[in-house]
């Protein structure tokens, strides 16, 4: 016998659940009313295809399938909680010539994914695209276009409110979001399932952040007071803008997409400290946790981008003025 315990079964005319001891021997999962009952039926897993992918209102739940030469009869399981469950699930599908339904295929569940870490990420950057530019950026900008001014220091930067943002995602979209990442339906998010889901999440962020960060900038010398800045010299900023953003970036999507960042945003969500991240400290943590993890890393990338789009403007500054000399 290699695994036993109390699970739930459903009935095959009695639609109700009723607690039995099961037994899962090499090749048959048999049954029985309590632990020193007779077997009251017994389901043989050779050829029979096991569904471990809960279905609402089957929460803990996992379905097998009897093959055709035995009945075809679905049979409905519910564990006494996710951990048994995975546990019994894992035991049953080392069964010898039993069939595994997967939950999606693979193309499909990534696609799942980037489509709901897109609609997630596009209000995120909503919010980074709605800050208002800073005095010191201005002052800053104004040093560059003279051409000889220094950097003026940088103000603490103040925590960006994401209350707009946590509102905007909502408890649906986070739902959906989770069901993406969950591929495996079991409920809990190992870190293997992290790395892969905010893998693709970074990727999805960094696509969309050139566009962001270019707007950024370009309001840092809109708003610029009319006299300090012509209209030439604000499009030479945006075009140095563009010829220095995707540099900028492409280290910025370097320092992200790293191990080490996946499993800091990973432990940040992991309230309990399991290892694993069920549903709830997914959908209440993960916004929280990438807001905090991403924000030194946001803050290095505008300092960066900033810094090469003064430095170019210098230089463009430099040989125009050269070029109206000779």
């Amino acid at each position: 016998m290699r695994k036993c315990g109390y699970m739930r079964k459903r009935g095959m005319y009695n639609k109700s659940y009723k607690r039995r001891f099961f037994r899962l021997y090499a090749t048959d999962l048999a049954y029985s009313q309590n632990e020193k009952g007779e077997a009251k039926g017994v389901i043989t897993l050779t050829g029979a295809t096991l569904m471990p992918h809960p279905r609402e209102n089957e929460e803990n739940g996992f379905k097998i399938v009897a093959s055709v030469k035995e009945g075809g009869r679905t049979y409905h399981i519910q564990a006494e909680d996710r951990k048994s469950a995975k546990a019994w699930i894992e035991a049953i599908s080392m069964t010898r010539g039993i069939l595994i339904e997967k939950s999606k295929g693979s193309l499909e569940a990534k696609a799942e994914k980037i489509c709901a870490f897109e609609k997630v990420m596009s209000l995120y950057h909503g919010v980074e695209c709605s800050s208002k530019p800073t005095a010191d950026m201005h002052d800053s900008s104004r040093g560059a276009s003279e051409g000889v001014r220094a950097e003026s220091p940088e103000s603490k930067s103040k925590a960006n409110n994401y209350d707009q943002f946590r509102k905007a995602v909502g408890g649906d979209l986070m739902k959906s979001l989770w069901k993406a990442v969950d591929e495996d339906a079991d409920g809990y998010l190992e870190p293997s399932e992290s790395i892969e889901a905010l893998r693709i999440c970074f990727d999805v962020h960094c696509k969309a952040y050139e566009a962001c960060l270019l707007d950024q900038m370009e309001a840092y010398y809109c708003n610029l007071p009319p006299n300090e800045m012509d209209c030439n010299l604000l499009d030479l900023t945006r075009e140095c803008a563009r010829k220095v953003l995707p540099g900028v970036l492409k280290q910025y999507k370097a320092n992200i997409m790293t191990k080490d960042v996946y499993n800091r945003l990973h432990a940040r969500m992991d309230k309990n400290k399991d290892g694993n991240v069920d549903e709830s400290e997914f959908c209440e943590g993960f916004i929280e946790a990438l807001a905090s993890i991403l924000a030194p890393f946001r803050a290095e990338v505008l300092r960066q981008a900033r810094l090469k789009i003064q430095q170019l403007l210098r230089e463009e500054i430099a040989r125009q003025r050269a070029d109206g000399d000779e």
